[in-house]
């Protein structure tokens, strides 16, 4: 079975409010995975949403949403600068089966 989430009207404005109100958290999309970040001096913290693989479409702000909710609700993984961009070229950089 085939799913195709949509935001609803809400939560599309929620998304906006409060995309607007915090500038400071950023967004990435690395395959089917968004991460909402923030830098804090010498630390990253960042939140996750991962799309199903049942979903017939990816859609960018569903992910968006999910990981701005989130990371304001404390699900959130804290790393230092230099750790988080070790990471993150890390793993651009290795092929994982």
């Amino acid at each position: 079975m085939q799913s195709n989430s949509k935001l609803t009207a809400e939560q599309k404005d929620w998304l906006a409010i409060m995309s607007a109100l915090h500038p400071e958290i950023q967004f990435e999309v690395v395959g089917k995975t968004t991460f909402a970040f923030e830098r804090q001096g010498d630390i990253v913290e960042f939140a996750t949403a991962i799309c199903n693989d049942t979903e017939k479409k990816q859609r960018n702000k569903v992910g968006k949403y999910y990981a701005l909710n989130r990371y304001f609700d404390g699900h959130t993984v804290k790393l230092k600068l230099e750790d988080f961009n070790l990471m993150v070229t890390t793993i651009a950089d290795k092929q994982y089966i």
